[in-house]
């Protein structure tokens, strides 16, 4: 995943929570963690997430589907015959080579999310669930529109 085109402390702060939470799970991603690997300081935490981590979680995770979802289109473009084979190829070689480069230490923020029991919230639940559509969504539509 690529540093998001705005560079403000806040989306700073929601791209380093996103990658913290990818590596490392929402059960051991701290406060503390983000604004040090967002270069921001601690006390911004507080005035742009008023709801504190799960504030911060939900919007990283809302980040990593919406990621997700243009990606898809990134994908498209580059195939020279779009064929839903070609783009599930190429949305697999580009895991691969993303976990391969990683040393497998990374994963999907959003998979994170769903799957550790401390952002078992109902606002998490709903956090995923949206970040799961805003990629299935456009996957679906490109799918809909190439030819077998």
């Amino acid at each position: 995943m690529t540093e998001p085109r705005t560079h403000g402390p806040r989306e700073r702060m929601v791209f380093a929570a996103a990658q913290l939470i990818r590596r490392d799970g929402v059960g051991a991603t701290g406060m503390r963690d983000v604004a040090a690997r967002a270069g921001a300081p601690r006390g911004s935490l507080q005035h742009y997430f008023p709801g504190g981590k799960e504030q911060l979680v939900n919007e990283a995770v809302a980040w990593a589907g919406h990621y997700a979802g243009r990606r898809v289109s990134r994908y498209l473009a580059d195939l020279p015959e779009p064929t839903p084979g070609a783009l599930f190829a190429s949305m697999t070689r580009q895991w691969i080579d993303e976990f391969e480069s990683t040393g497998f230490g990374t994963g999907c923020p959003v998979v994170a999310a769903t799957v550790d029991s401390t952002a078992s919230t109902p606002s998490a639940r709903e956090a995923t669930a949206s970040a799961f559509t805003a990629w299935t969504t456009p996957l679906a539509d490109a799918l809909t529109t190439l030819h077998v």
